[in-house]
């Protein structure tokens, strides 16, 4: 039997996560006050989050992310916007991107990247190459076939 989610963007976990939930917390904020806050109030204590806290939320993000791509709806453009413009604050840690993270980056992230409003994902380029440069197995297939 499927579970009904709770989240705004009825974004599925199931068992659901503390990540996720603070995820649907900012998401909320942003809904209440888009577009006319600055990042700090749309998105708090995100500017201020360990190195470890902005990996969590990234790779977080960008489950939605895919989650989004893969299921739109009727409110997918919009959730989009507020995840990229979250992805853009917590996104200064390209060392420590996870492979299914940086997978991710590569295969969805330039479905934020051309979105309208918010600004574009200008470093999504720097962010995968980075994880890239880290990296030290060889690509998959998968990989190799995102970053075409």
């Amino acid at each position: 039997m499927a579970v009904l989610s709770t989240f705004v963007d009825s974004f599925p976990v199931a068992p659901v996560s503390e990540v996720h939930q603070k995820i649907d917390s900012l998401l909320r904020n942003c809904d209440g006050l888009w577009p006319n806050a600055p990042m700090g109030l749309l998105f708090p204590g995100c500017a201020g989050a360990s190195t470890e806290d902005r990996c969590i939320l990234l790779a977080a993000a960008m489950e939605r992310v895919e989650w989004h791509a893969m299921n739109p709806g009727r409110e997918t453009e919009k959730w989009l916007i507020y995840l990229k413009a979250l992805t853009k604050m917590v996104s200064r840690i390209s060392d420590s991107i996870d492979q299914d993270t940086l997978l991710r980056l590569a295969k969805f992230g330039p479905r934020l990247h051309h979105n309208q409003g918010g600004g574009d994902f200008d470093n999504l380029g720097h962010l995968v190459l980075s994880g890239l440069k880290v990296r030290k197995e060889p690509l998959t297939p998968d990989l190799a076939e995102a970053l075409e």
